[in-house]
C-alpha cells in the first residue's frame, strides 16, 4: 500500500463506548468541539478531553478542555478550565486525582512542558518540564510515579524513557526501550509496563516490549498479529470478562500460555485491550501533518481484541 498523504476533510467530535462483554460499540454524546489527536483521561467516573487539533487545514492547536460525567443519568459534555498551552498529541497520566498532561505538539514544535489539572478545584498548575521534547508520547502511572515513553522530538522517534516522582519533583531518565517509537499503545499489567505497536520513523511496527520497574529493564514480548499505530488502549481485569469471551479474544500465538494461566484460577489478572482500527492505522508526521496508512494482515472478524500476556 502506498502512503496516503491526504488529510481527512473534516475532524470529528464523535464519542463512543465499547462494551467488551457484548463486543458492541455504542454512541455517546458528542464533544462540544471537534478534536483530532486529542488527549484523554478518566478520573472518578469522569471522562476528560484535553486539547487536540480542531481543523485539518490549519496548524492551530487547542488549549480548551471538556469533561463528561459518565454516571449522570443524561451525560453531557461541559467545558472546564483551559490549559495554559495549546497542544495536541500529548500524553496523560492520572495520579492522586490529578491529570498530568505531558509534552505534545504546539502546531509548530514538540513540547517539554507539563501541566497538571486538579479535578477537585478545576485549576491548572505546572510541573517540571521533561528532559526531552516529546510529541506522540505515551504515558502511564505505576507505583506512584509517572513514566513518559518514546515519542518524537521533532527530528526523530525516541526510545528514551523518563520517570517523574512527585516526592522529589523532577524527571529522571530511565533505561530506554529496545526500539524507538511514537504513537504507540501502553498499559500496566501486574506491575509491569507493556508497550506495543507504534511508528519507528520508517515503519509501523507490531513489536511489544515489557518493562520491569524493579530491574529498570526492558524485555521483548510476543509481537502482535499485525503492525498497528495510533491505537486506543485500555486495561481491564479478567474477572470482568467471562471465560468464554477470554477465549474468544485470545491472542492466537499465546493460546497455550493463556490456557496455562487460566488453569491457575486467578481472578484478578489484568488484560490489555486495544482497538483494532483497521485501515485507519497511521503514524502522524507532526511537522507536516501527514497520515501514513500501513499494510497489515486482514482480520476476518474485524473486531476488538483483548491480549493477555505471559512474562
Amino acid at each position: 500500500m502506498q502512503p496516503n498523504h491526504q488529510q481527512p476533510q473534516e475532524f470529528s467530535n464523535l464519542c463512543f463506548s465499547v462494551n467488551i462483554g457484548s463486543k458492541r460499540v455504542e454512541p455517546y454524546p458528542g464533544m462540544l468541539e471537534k478534536r483530532n489527536f486529542v488527549t484523554s483521561a478518566v478520573v472518578n467516573n469522569t471522562l476528560y478531553a484535553l486539547g487536540g487539533k480542531p481543523d485539518p487545514g490549519v496548524q492551530i492547536r487547542l488549549n480548551s478542555c471538556e469533561q463528561l460525567k459518565l454516571k449522570d443519568d443524561q451525560p453531557k459534555w461541559k467545558h472546564i478550565s483551559p490549559m495554559v498551552h495549546s497542544r495536541s498529541d500529548a500524553g496523560t497520566a492520572v495520579l492522586n486525582d490529578k491529570i498530568y498532561v505531558i509534552g505534545g505538539f504546539s502546531g509548530e514544535t514538540s513540547l517539554r512542558s507539563v501541566e497538571v489539572y486538579n479535578t477537585n478545584t478545576n485549576a491548572w498548575s505546572t510541573a517540571p518540564p521533561l528532559n526531552i521534547k516529546r510529541t506522540g508520547v505515551s504515558c502511564v502511572e505505576l507505583g506512584g510515579r509517572i513514566y513518559a515513553l518514546g515519542g518524537n522530538d521533532g527530528g526523530e522517534r525516541l526510545s528514551s524513557v523518563e520517570r517523574y516522582s512527585p516526592l522529589n519533583n523532577r524527571w529522571e531518565l530511565m533505561s530506554p526501550m529496545l526500539c524507538s517509537r511514537s504513537n504507540f499503545g501502553v498499559g500496566v499489567v501486574e506491575g509491569k509496563i507493556i508497550v506495543f505497536g507504534g511508528y519507528d520513523g520508517n515503519h509501523v511496527t507490531r513489536t511489544i516490549e515489557i518493562y520491569h520497574p524493579d530491574l529498570d529493564e526492558w524485555r521483548e514480548g510476543c509481537p502482535m498479529l499485525y503492525p498497528t499505530s495510533g491505537m486506543a488502549t485500555a486495561v481491564v481485569q479478567t474477572s470482568n470478562i467471562s471465560s468464554f469471551l477470554q477465549e474468544d479474544y485470545c491472542y492466537d500465538r499465546k493460546h497455550e500460555l493463556l490456557m496455562e494461566n487460566r488453569n491457575k484460577t486467578s481472578t484478578d489478572r489484568d488484560v490489555l485491550f486495544y482497538e483494532d482500527i483497521d485501515s485507519e492505522d497511521y503514524a502522524e508526521e507532526e511537522e507536516e501533518d501527514l497520515f501514513y496508512e500501513t499494510d497489515h494482515e486482514d482480520n476476518d472478524d474485524d473486531e476488538d481484541i483483548v491480549i493477555e500476556y505471559e512474562y
